[in-house]
């Protein structure tokens, strides 16, 4: 401790110095997206002498993705502390340092640089714990919103960050939207796994969570960088032909290497119906249409897949398992998405598929079919 005299300059500089305490000494509550943790937080200043004796390794950073990089639950010392430089984005952690030889609360601290001290992280679902941020004005709490990836429109609302403690927590992704994470809510909320999401623009952190009972939303939004949306409801957007017909197609043959097997795949192009979304499996990024297609046969062997729908716009795959009766024998017009559908999967030897693939390059598309007598590995009726 500063050993203060009486005269002037000393007591206006303790005054100072009780007042910098006072402040670094107080503790705040953050909420990290990345750890879906409250944390507590303690800012602190450095002795120069042990500032000057250490080397920095700064990298770009938001300030709670610093945090969750800082802190672990094994640390010795039961803290973690790190620097953060706000106009550079950059973040640095401070490793094996003793509290008592790095804390000095009378060091005035002249530089872009500050220090902060995590005490502890708490688990989010069921703290209480109310943010008392400043009230946001002019929300639309209820909006309109299109799932590209699940070709739908669905009514979301939204609720006081604070609520979100409520809700059971079900998975976490990282996402570039919101419109993403309720992509993936959606897919969920068919099992009765995802009913809200959570969702941080800066962290691209995407929560799904899943409610026992109905929000109160009594209390007013206030602002937040993450924010809670439930999913009301959904409906598709797609125009559907009353006319069925027989679809007599003979498919396109698609060759993949599936692990150490060489696989051809008979695929069916079909419009997308509103009854095949009701059999959503999984939704997941994809680079391009064959990947999609690829790992839905992976997952055709075992029954789990046996067709896609590939937005290319946001380059999603959607899974669906279909009844084949109704992918292939209920077929009506739909003039804008389209899925496609495995009807069939058999192993080929190398020099089978090049030969098949030889002969299928010599007659027209419409006539493609597979004649071999290759034994199938699954099929789904």
């Amino acid at each position: 401790m500063q050993k203060c005299y009486f005269n002037t300059s000393y007591l206006l500089f303790c005054a100072f110095c009780s007042l910098l305490q006072v402040s670094y000494s107080s503790e705040k509550k953050i909420y990290v997206p990345l750890m879906d943790k409250i944390c507590l937080l303690q800012q602190i200043g450095i002795r120069e002498e042990i500032l000057n004796s250490i080397e920095l390794f700064l990298f770009n950073s938001s300030f709670k993705s610093c945090i969750a990089n800082s802190y672990s639950d094994f640390s010795p010392y039961n803290y973690s502390i790190f620097a953060y430089n706000e106009k550079a984005s950059s973040c640095s952690k401070l490793h094996a340092m003793l509290e008592e030889n790095i804390i000095d609360n009378c060091s005035e601290q002249m530089h872009d640089l500050q220090f902060y001290k995590v005490t502890h992280c708490l688990p989010a679902e069921g703290f209480m714990y109310s943010f008392e941020e400043e009230v946001e004005e002019n929300v639309n709490k209820i909006n309109a919103v299109k799932l590209k990836a699940t070709a739908e429109i669905c009514i979301v609302e939204r609720h006081p960050f604070s609520e979100n403690f409520l809700l059971k927590r079900t998975k976490m992704f990282f996402l570039q939207s919101l419109e993403l994470c309720l992509a993936h809510c959606r897919v969920l909320s068919m099992r009765g796994k995802c009913h809200a999401v959570l969702f941080s623009g800066e962290e691209k952190v995407c929560l799904l969570l899943q409610q026992n009972q109905p929000l109160q939303s009594r209390d007013v939004i206030r602002k937040s960088e993450s924010e809670l949306f439930t999913l009301n409801y959904c409906y598709y957007n797609m125009t559907e032909s009353s006319e069925s017909r027989y679809y007599n197609g003979s498919g396109k043959i698609i060759n993949l290497r599936v692990g150490s097997m060489r696989v051809q795949c008979t695929v069916h192009e079909i419009p997308l119906l509103r009854k095949h979304m009701k059999h959503q499996c999984l939704l997941w990024k994809s680079i391009n249409f064959r990947y999609c297609i690829k790992f839905c046969v992976q997952q055709f062997q075992r029954n789990l897949c046996n067709a896609v729908y590939f937005e290319a716009e946001e380059k999603t795959c959607l899974h669906l398992l279909l009844n084949a009766s109704e992918a292939l024998y209920e077929y009506s017009e739909s003039k804008k998405e389209t899925a496609h559908f495995i009807e069939k999967c058999v192993e080929v030897a190398e020099q089978q598929e090049y030969q098949q693939e030889s002969a299928i390059n010599r007659i027209q598309p419409d006539e493609t079919s597979i004649s071999s007598p290759s034994r199938p590995i699954s099929s789904r009726t």
